[in-house]
């Protein structure tokens, strides 16, 4: 992931330079129109998931997966049990922009924000 990061980095400095004519686009390591653009969006666009009963989240999904209404996101288990205390699924067409990385919830912790599909 960290390598991703870092090139992604890298080529959106990269990007910017030859935007700006300090760096020549044909000495580009790739074509601009491969450098990944943000998605701007309001915050009536997003929608925030949360858990209902507390636990330890497990995640089904990954970051920028797309979903459909009713597809599971992930589940809270009871740590003790290991036994399934709710199932997590995305209310609407999504894509996941973020999603919980620590375990541990409680009752109204948010779990993963969507980007609601645009019509």
């Amino acid at each position: 992931l960290v390598h991703s990061v870092g090139e992604s980095l890298k080529d959106g400095v990269l990007n910017i330079l030859a935007h700006l004519g300090i760096f020549p686009e044909e000495a580009l390591p790739f074509h601009w129109a491969a450098i990944e653009r943000p998605v701007m969006v309001t915050d009536h666009q997003i929608k925030r998931v949360r858990a209902k009963c507390s636990g330890l989240f497990i995640p089904s999904r990954r970051l920028k997966e797309t979903l459909k209404e009713a597809e599971r996101i992930g589940r809270t288990i009871d740590p003790s049990l290991g036994l399934v205390r709710d199932e997590i699924f995305s209310p609407v067409d999504s894509q996941i922009v973020a999603i919980r990385h620590h375990p541990v919830v409680s009752p109204g912790t948010v779990v993963a924000r969507l980007i609601l599909e645009q019509v």
